[in-house]
């Protein structure tokens, strides 16, 4: 691409999805958008089949954004308005398969880091209370289901080996999980997801999440992990639990993924100002 585009920056990363490569370019590349996607593909086949450029900004109910593809196998006749199911994609994390449609519903590749350590946490806190009846798991904007369908999935290690509840789906079987999502589309393939990946103990809903907490409270339900997986607005959803009912004898353990302002050397000093202690 150096050789190619009279650009000072050059784009170097994109975003896997499935059969999908995601960029995202600067204004001053976008003249030249369609070379970068044709690179990307020639690099990356058979692996990708698409490339796309982010068109517009994310959209803050379902955190989904416009696209615009730059490159494809299909080659530059194919009339993607008539082709529907072009940007539905197959993606594997925690030895689960995971449907979806890149277009109408929210996945980032680069978290597959944490949603592994949080399903893992969950698993071992499972199977410490493995005598006590289970564990439940409420999550609020579950998505496609990167957190419930690995903590409810049947399906075991096609090798047979056993390891220890926090890497293996063994530890699945005291887990039961609320999830919801408001995105019609995500609760759509959070289902699909369910049933692909055998999932038991796994209750899917497609309502607002302050609607859902109050529903699970209403019903007596009571819940050991909240997550909360909706980084531009899930702060705003813990008055949800204001006046969680107080004949419960603990408290869940509430996971709010929020987005925090880039560490710079000025917010340092900041830091170093107001810290008392």
């Amino acid at each position: 691409l150096r050789k190619l585009l009279p650009v000072r920056e050059i784009p170097s990363a994109f975003e896997i999805v499935g059969h999908i490569a995601h960029v995202n370019l600067r204004t001053e590349v976008l003249p030249f958008q369609f070379i970068v996607g044709k690179v990307i593909l020639e690099k990356n086949t058979p692996r990708i089949q698409t490339v796309v450029n982010k068109v517009g900004s994310i959209d803050t109910e379902f955190r989904t954004f416009g696209m615009k593809v730059i490159a494809s196998t299909k080659g530059d006749s194919h009339n993607y308005d008539d082709d529907k199911d072009w940007s539905i994609v197959t993606v594997r994390e925690e030895k689960c398969k995971f449907q979806l449609d890149f277009r109408t519903v929210y996945w980032n590749s680069r978290l597959g880091g944490e949603h592994r350590r949080l399903v893992q946490l969950i698993r071992r806190d499972a199977s410490s209370k493995a005598e006590e009846g289970g564990l439940v798991v409420a999550d609020l904007m579950a998505g496609v289901g990167p957190f419930a369908v690995p903590l409810t999935t049947t399906i075991t290690n096609k090798n047979g080996g056993k390891t220890d509840a926090s890497t293996s789906m063994n530890g699945n079987k005291n887990i039961t999980v609320f999830a919801n999502d408001l995105n019609p589309e995500s609760y759509k393939y959070l289902k699909i997801n369910s049933c692909k990946n055998k999932c038991e103990d796994l209750h899917c809903y497609n309502v607002d999440a302050r609607a859902f907490v109050h529903d699970l409270d209403t019903r007596g339900i009571v819940y050991h992990h909240v997550i909360m997986n909706l980084p531009a607005s899930a702060p705003e959803f813990l008055d949800a639990f204001r006046g969680y009912p107080s004949q419960q004898t603990f408290l869940p353990r509430i996971h709010v993924h929020c987005f925090a302002e880039k560490f710079t050397t000025d917010n340092r000093n900041t830091a170093e100002n107001n810290d008392t202690d």
